[in-house]
C-alpha cells in the first residue's frame, strides 16, 4: 500500500509519516515548501511538492496517481489563522476532490477537538480554524471517500503512552506519537471505516479503542 500523507512538513504529519514507514508501508511526504523538501528527504522519506493553496485539484491529482490512501494532516498555524479556510477547508476540498479524480477511496482527516461542536469554537480564540475544520468533515462525509476522522487535543512531544481517550477527562491533550498510532490503527482496523471521534490523553490502549 502507498500512502500519502499530506501535510508532512509540520511535526504531527511528520511523525505519522515516519511511523507508516516504519511499519512497513510505502510513504510519500507531501510538503508545500521547497524548503522542507530537503529536511524531509533527510529522514528517507520520498517527497512530492503538494501546495494546498497554489495548486489546482488537476495539479494536486497528478501527485497521487499511483497513491492507495491518503492521510491528511495539514492546516493552517495558529498565529495564521487566516489561512484556515485555504488551507483546512479548501485544500482539504480540493484533495478529496483529486482523490475522487484518482479513484483513491481511503481518506484519513486529521481535524481537532471539539470541531464539530460550535459551542466550542470560541474556546480557543480561533473559530475560523474551527469553521473550517467544521465544514472539512461535512464535505468528506458527504464525498462517498471511505473515511476516518480524528479530532486530537491539544498536541504534545510527549512520548507514546500507547493509550488514548475518546472523551476528555480533564486533560485535553494527547501526543502526536499517539495520534500516529491511531492513524496505523486506523489504515490497519476495519472497525475505523466511516468514523469519527475526538482523541486524548486516556486509559484504552489503542488497539482497542474500535
Amino acid at each position: 500500500m502507498k500512502i500519502l500523507v499530506i501535510g508532512a512538513n509540520g511535526r504531527t504529519g511528520l511523525q505519522i509519516a515516519t511511523t507508516l514507514k516504519n511499519s512497513g508501508y510505502e510513504v510519500i511526504a507531501g510538503v508545500h515548501s521547497p524548503n522542507h523538501i530537503d529536511y524531509v528527504k533527510k529522514l528517507n522519506l520520498a517527497v512530492r511538492k503538494i501546495d494546498l493553496i497554489d495548486m489546482t485539484v488537476a495539479q494536486i491529482a497528478q501527485e497521487m496517481t499511483d497513491i492507495d490512501t491518503i492521510v491528511f494532516a495539514s492546516g493552517a498555524p495558529q498565529t495564521q489563522p487566516e489561512l484556515a479556510m485555504w488551507i483546512d477547508l479548501d485544500g482539504a476540498a480540493k484533495t478529496m476532490q483529486a482523490a475522487q479524480k484518482n479513484n483513491i477511496k481511503r481518506f484519513i482527516m486529521l481535524s481537532a477537538a471539539g470541531a464539530e461542536n460550535r459551542k466550542t469554537w470560541d474556546i480557543y480564540d480561533i473559530p475560523s480554524y474551527y469553521l473550517a475544520k467544521y465544514y472539512a468533515e461535512d464535505y468528506l462525509k458527504k464525498s462517498g471517500l471511505i473515511y476516518t476522522i480524528i479530532r486530537p487535543a491539544i498536541l504534545t512531544d510527549d512520548i507514546p503512552r500507547d493509550k488514548v481517550g475518546l472523551i476528555d477527562t480533564g486533560d485535553p491533550r494527547v501526543s502526536r506519537s499517539d495520534v500516529a498510532s491511531v492513524v496505523l490503527q486506523a489504515i490497519e482496523n476495519s472497525g475505523f471505516k466511516n468514523t469519527d471521534f475526538n482523541l486524548y490523553f486516556g486509559n484504552t490502549d489503542i488497539d482497542k479503542i474500535k
